[in-house]
């Protein structure tokens, strides 16, 4: 079942895509972040997904409060990470206060941009206890003024599992990228696991994008997540 919901952040509205699973649980849950497309059918079918496998979901809108900029590459522009941190928190407070979630049992997971706002997600939230990463671009870059650090100079606050999927064929990361935050992280001892696919770039599980689309990378990279969450969330 899923619907629409709205929370309110810093004063603006922020619509939220919500999938809950069949029966009253409590059911652990996941943070959808959406890529650079906003809470498109794409989005809507991972949260819808993961419903389905028994997680309840919510994919917030972290363009809420730009709504007059329709360009994609000026919205990302538009964007801080303090702004998307304040996002995935009050996504992690409404998700907890969910009489049929268990708020002990939530995990994050992003594709593109949203991949990276994953990994700040489990940087800034105590309460995540797993993050999954797709091909996380933009990760050695701060976003915003007012933002000292990137989400790589971060990395040593993440308190949780982490798995990654990325394409050998991508740029952003490219896979000297995907070596090195791999690298950082088992220097910090986080518990982490990537895979990569050959003859796979950027947005490899986005079916809407149908020059990129992978069905092979895709569905083994969507099992691995099942099993990941399985074993981390329950």
């Amino acid at each position: 079942m899923s619907s629409i919901e709205e929370l309110t952040v810093g004063g603006s509205a922020m619509k939220t895509y919500v999938g809950l699973p069949a029966g009253t649980g409590p059911h652990p849950a996941m943070v959808v972040m959406c890529h650079g497309a906003g809470i498109d059918e794409f989005t809507k079918d991972r949260v819808d997904q993961l419903a389905k496998a028994g997680y309840a979901a919510a994919a917030p809108d972290v363009f809420h409060r730009i709504p007059e900029i329709t360009d994609s590459a000026e919205k990302r522009a538009s964007m801080t990470d303090g702004e998307i941190a304040d996002d995935i928190n009050a996504t992690v407070d409404f998700i907890q206060a969910h009489p049929n979630v268990d708020g002990s049992r939530i995990g994050i997971i992003g594709h593109c941009m949203g991949g990276r706002m994953s990994f700040l997600g489990a940087i800034v939230s105590p309460a995540i206890k797993a993050c999954v990463v797709f091909y996380s671009g933009n990760m050695m870059k701060t976003w915003g003024e007012d933002t000292a650090k990137s989400p790589y100079d971060r990395l040593d606050e993440i308190a949780c599992p982490v798995i990654g999927f990325f394409g050998l064929e991508d740029e952003n990361p490219s896979p000297a990228d995907v070596d090195q935050i791999e690298h950082r992280l088992k220097e910090l001892n986080v518990d982490c696991t990537f895979y990569r696919y050959e003859s796979a770039g950027h947005a490899f599980q986005n079916f809407l994008a149908k020059n990129k689309f992978g069905q092979g990378p895709s569905d083994e990279a969507w099992a691995h997540v099942l099993d990941f969450l399985k074993e981390n969330l329950g």
